[in-house]
């Protein structure tokens, strides 16, 4: 059992799972806490109506604050998947 744990690295990628998935937690709290804030100090608005923050183009209401929230999360996560990949094949790269 442990030749087949150490041989599939299975115990890598149930510790990779984890920290991802604390990442994500991580970067949530972070939008929450600090962006959609700034967001909403930007348009003027209490932090507590940062949902609420629209546009009105042709009677339709565009969500900005949510779709800057989420771009916003998705840019730090990808930025901590490229960290993790780029300092993975550096240390691949020098074995």
């Amino acid at each position: 059992m442990s030749d087949f744990l150490s041989d599939t690295n299975v115990v890598g990628i149930v510790v990779g799972l984890l920290i991802s998935s604390q990442a994500v937690q991580l970067v949530n709290a972070f939008v929450d806490s600090f962006v959609s804030p700034l967001i909403a100090f930007f348009f003027h608005r209490a932090s507590e109506q940062v949902d609420d923050i629209t546009f009105n183009v042709g009677g339709v209401q565009l969500r900005v604050a949510n779709f800057l929230s989420a771009l916003v999360r998705f840019t730090i996560v990808l930025g901590l998947v490229y960290l993790v990949y780029r300092t993975n094949r550096q240390l691949i790269v020098k074995k």
